[in-house]
């Protein structure tokens, strides 16, 4: 059984966290494989953050989803071959590669919490198509300790679990009355952007790699 974090966010409704997955079963050949596929997906886009990481900055700041993303992914993955697992099974959706790749960045930039003063906002980002990245960086630069906490928890750990309940009323207030819906991967990944994003991303912390 796939593990995730259900975030729901609506005027006047509550959001709620589900188990993680350790806490609803550890067994199943298919969540093993599931694990082992988001480790591997983990694990490569660490590499192409450490061997690539001027190329793998510019990728999340390009529109999720669009043509120019998906060609310069392609560019990264040609610049850094060796990161690319053989015989390893990496299973996962784009925007997802995404978040890991932005969370990798962010962790090995930043080496602890710090202000998040803001920074210009690209246009994609006021979109209503990309309400959940709109919403994630409000709550990212209201409370940017909480979010910072939460990446740098296990994933499908306990403590995960508690940041991300941490995080749920600025995610909420950031909401203002839209309806959006994250898994926990891709609360990571939203949230490590948005923290990159706010806090200078690479330009701000290069001495800090």
């Amino acid at each position: 059984m796939k593990a995730a974090l259900a975030f729901i966010l609506a005027a006047g409704c509550a959001l709620g966290a589900v188990a993680p997955a350790h806490a609803q079963s550890d067994g199943g050949a298919e969540a093993r494989k599931n694990r082992d596929a988001e480790r591997n997906a983990i694990e490569l886009m660490g590499c192409l953050a450490r061997s690539e990481k001027r190329q793998a900055a510019a990728v999340i700041g390009l529109e999720p989803g669009s043509e120019a993303e998906g060609k310069a992914f392609m560019g990264l993955f040609d610049s850094a071959r060796m990161c690319v697992p053989r015989g390893k099974k990496v299973n996962t959706q784009g925007v997802n590669l995404r978040g890991m790749l932005a969370e990798a960045l962010y962790v090995r930039t930043f080496r602890d919490a710090g202000p998040a003063s803001g920074a210009a906002q690209p246009d994609w980002l006021k979109q209503p198509t990309h309400a959940a990245y709109a919403v994630v960086q409000c709550a990212a630069e209201k409370d940017p300790v909480a979010a910072d906490r939460l990446l740098r928890t296990q994933w499908h750990s306990p403590e995960e679990v508690a940041a991300a309940d941490a995080l749920l009323p600025t995610l909420q207030t950031c909401a203002n009355g839209r309806q959006v819906n994250f898994d926990r991967v891709t609360l990571h990944g939203l949230i490590a952007e948005a923290l990159f994003r706010a806090r200078g991303g690479l330009s701000a912390s290069e001495g800090n790699s």
